[in-house]
């Protein structure tokens, strides 16, 4: 596949004498903004977008492999790796801090006329720790066509509490992390008023909003009584005493919800009347009136 570059790094280029550098930059769900680069100093670029000018580190140690670029609907790809590090911590990784960041990369030429090669525009499929290194797989935005997407039959709802379809109000309250059990439980002291309750929070979501947790992919509460908030899953590290967090409202997809706490039927989005796997899968008995 081919690309149009400028003169000037065409030129250096075709001279043998280029100094190139291999760039990434991820715009995370955060509005953050992380840059990376191979090069052994850190550069600061600007791409001429909205972030405007970013510091491209180079003590994050990336690797990138090669980069397949392809024609028609195939997804364009690469993987960077490097050393879990302050950068790129281990928490980030395992909480999803980096899943779906928006990803641009390209080559800057930072010879006597300094220039950029944009060379893959997409998202981060898949961020993994391989032998203690940090892996990010990446693929053009053409993935999309790659993926099936469809919608679920069945008595629940299928929007998420407060999407677009949705559209009820979802509540979320502030809390501090008082006492650590494990990386699934954990007490908070509630910093807004009034605490949320028990009905609450059914199918509710924690996201940390300070400590080494910060930035990284909700979790949904499986259990809450009073102050103690039990995960379904567990945090990528430990909470620390002091880390703050917002609990958002949750729902248990049923009509009744929908219809009682949210007001919201108009906008439910299951089918309550829909058979059950028993009638779906019924057959005729001769003889019989089943």
């Amino acid at each position: 596949m081919t690309r149009t570059i400028a003169a000037s790094a065409a030129t250096a280029l075709a001279s043998g004498k280029s100094k190139l550098t291999r760039c990434l930059r991820l715009d995370l769900r955060d509005d953050t903004s992380l840059g990376f680069t191979s090069l052994d100093v850190d550069i600061e670029l600007n791409l001429g977008d909205s972030p405007g000018t970013v510091t491209y580190l180079s003590g994050t140690g990336i690797l990138p492999s090669d980069i397949s670029l392809s024609v028609g609907l195939e997804a364009d790809n690469i993987e960077v790796s490097g050393p879990i590090g302050a950068v790129v911590s281990r928490a980030a990784i395992l909480g999803g801090r980096y899943d779906r960041a928006r990803a641009y990369v390209f080559d800057y030429d930072f010879g006597s006329s300094p220039s950029i090669i944009r060379l893959l525009f997409g998202k981060v499929t898949q961020a993994r720790i391989e032998a203690g290194e940090f892996v990010l797989e990446i693929r053009s935005a053409s993935d999309a066509f790659n993926q099936t997407i469809g919608r679920v039959f069945g008595p629940m709802c299928t929007h998420e509490l407060g999407d677009a379809k949705c559209t009820a109000v979802v509540a979320t309250y502030a809390a501090e992390v008082a006492s650590v059990t494990d990386d699934l439980t954990f007490d908070v002291t509630w910093t807004d008023s009034p605490a949320p309750t028990v009905s609450d929070l059914v199918n509710g979501k924690v996201e940390f909003t300070s400590g080494d947790l910060l930035g990284t992919l909700p979790i949904e509460i499986w259990g809450f009584s009073g102050s103690t908030i039990t995960l379904y899953s567990p945090t990528a590290e430990l909470p620390q005493v002091g880390d703050t967090l917002t609990v958002s409202d949750g729902c248990d997809k049923t009509r009744a919800t929908c219809r009682d706490r949210f007001a919201n039927m108009l906008n439910f989005g299951g089918w309550p009347d829909s058979p059950g796997t028993a009638n779906v899968v019924k057959y005729a008995i001769p003889g019989s009136s089943a």
